[in-house]
C-alpha cells in the first residue's frame, strides 16, 4: 500500500490511499488508474508555464537578458520535472513511473524549442547536466525541506552561476514562488489517483 502526502494550496496535507489489485493501481473507492503515460505526462506538463516574458520579469523588478530568461525557464522546469519525478512513485508502481518519465522527458524535449524557446541550448545535455540538481532538491525534501527550501536552492545555482547579481535574489525567489507549479503538479496527481 502507498500513502501520497502532497501539500494543497492552504498548506493543509491531504493524503491518498492507493492498493495493487489483480494487476492494477486502485484508490480506496475501487477506481482503476488507466491513463496512458502518454496522457498521464501530458496532464503533467500542462501545469508548467511556459517562458516568462519580460513583462511578467518587470513585475519583479527585473531587467532581464534573453540568457537570464532562459536560465528562470531551465530553473522552473528542473524544479517541475523534480517534483513530478518525486511524486509519481507515490502513486503508481515503478513500471508505470518509468514509462510516464520517458514520455515526459519525450514531451519536453518536442517543446524544448517551441515552447520553452530553449533552442540555443541542447536538450540532450539538459538531462544529464540536471541529475546533480534533482539529488540536491532530494537531500533537501529528504531532510524535511518545504518547497521554499528548494526555490531558495534554485535561487542560489542562479546566483553561483555568475549571471545573476547578488541583488537579484530576493526577486528570483519571488518569481520561484509565483511560478514554480509545485502546488499544480500535486492537484494533477491527486486528480490522477482519484481517476
Amino acid at each position: 500500500m502507498f500513502v501520497l502526502c502532497w501539500p494543497s494550496r492552504d498548506c493543509d496535507l491531504f493524503v491518498r490511499v492507493l492498493f495493487f489489485h489483480h494487476g492494477e493501481w486502485v484508490n480506496l473507492k475501487g477506481d482503476v488508474m488507466n491513463d496512458t503515460p502518454a496522457h498521464v505526462a501530458e496532464q503533467l506538463i500542462a501545469v508548467i508555464p511556459p517562458p516568462l516574458s519580460r513583462d511578467v520579469l518587470h513585475d519583479y523588478d527585473l531587467e532581464p537578458t534573453l540568457e537570464q530568461m532562459q536560465m528562470i525557464t531551465k530553473a522552473i522546469l528542473t524544479m517541475a520535472l523534480f517534483w513530478i519525478q518525486s511524486g509519481l512513485p507515490l502513486i503508481v508502481s515503478q513500471r508505470e513511473c518509468e514509462g510516464i518519465m520517458v514520455q515526459v522527458r519525450k514531451q519536453i524535449s518536442e517543446r524544448w524549442g517551441p515552447v520553452y524557446a530553449l533552442s540555443d541550448h541542447a536538450v540532450e545535455a539538459y538531462w544529464p547536466q540536471e541529475e546533480a540538481q534533482w539529488a540536491a532538491f532530494a537531500r533537501i525534501t529528504q531532510q524535511g525541506g518545504e518547497p521554499i527550501a528548494i526555490f531558495g536552492e534554485a535561487v542560489d545555482r542562479l546566483e553561483s552561476s555568475g549571471v545573476f547579481p547578488a541583488s537579484d535574489v530576493s526577486k528570483l525567489l519571488a518569481v520561484f514562488i509565483d511560478w514554480a507549479p509545485v502546488e499544480e503538479i500535486g492537484d494533477v496527481l491527486a486528480q490522477l489517483e482519484n481517476e
